[in-house]
């Protein structure tokens, strides 16, 4: 926080400067700077906090805007790639979306191999941000050939989740679903259904 205290400030006295340079009263120079600096704190804050996967022997580790939510392995069932294909009526088909979903499995451990579907899905993690075709970074080329299609994404969590298992790694393969939609809705009304009961 001390960055942007410190930015704020140098452009504060580069416009008192300039304001006095042109001899314009100071009131109106003190109100413009107050005006810019309300802009910028506003644009600071709009860049989006990091996110991030962490994969870790014990479990997942996802952090999404500052939020860490921890899930084990072996609470965790096999993650699913799901594909979101939103259609307008007007515009038509728009481009795909993708993300990983998983269930808390219970005490029971049922179906820990079956396919999540968005409405059964307790992690639901939009991946379209962490796949290197739909952004610029500064990754090394094997960083980006590693993530390049969605499938890939999916299919190292699922082996680091089969290495932590000690299952034989990759003999399940990923499940996969298409969805027609938005699974973001479906999961905040699956929310409000459970918070409103």
């Amino acid at each position: 926080m001390k960055l942007p205290a410190a930015v704020l400030a140098g452009a504060a006295i580069i416009l008192c400067a300039i304001f006095q340079a042109f001899h314009l009263g100071s009131v109106f120079y003190v109100l413009v700077i107050i005006a810019f600096c309300v802009l910028l704190v506003g644009l600071w804050r709009s860049i989006p906090q990091n996110s991030y996967l962490e994969l870790q022997r014990g479990g997942l580790n996802i952090v999404s805007e500052g939020v860490h939510s921890f899930h084990e392995w072996q609470d965790l069932s096999r993650i699913t790639l799901m594909e979101e294909i939103s259609v307008d009526a007007q515009e038509g088909t728009n481009g795909p979306s993708h993300y990983l979903t998983a269930r808390v499995l219970g005490p029971d451990k049922a179906d820990p191999d079956g396919v999540t579907n968005a409405s059964d899905a307790d992690v639901l993690i939009p991946i379209d941000s962490y796949i290197s075709y739909r952004r610029y970074s500064d990754r090394t080329e094997v960083q980006e050939n590693a993530l390049k299609p969605p499938q890939d994404l999916a299919d190292t969590l699922n082996r680091w989740r089969d290495f932590a298992l000690n299952l034989e790694i990759g003999t399940v393969p990923t499940p996969f679903v298409q969805v027609e939609g938005s699974p973001m809705l479906d999961l905040s009304l699956k929310l409000y259904a459970k918070l409103s009961s």
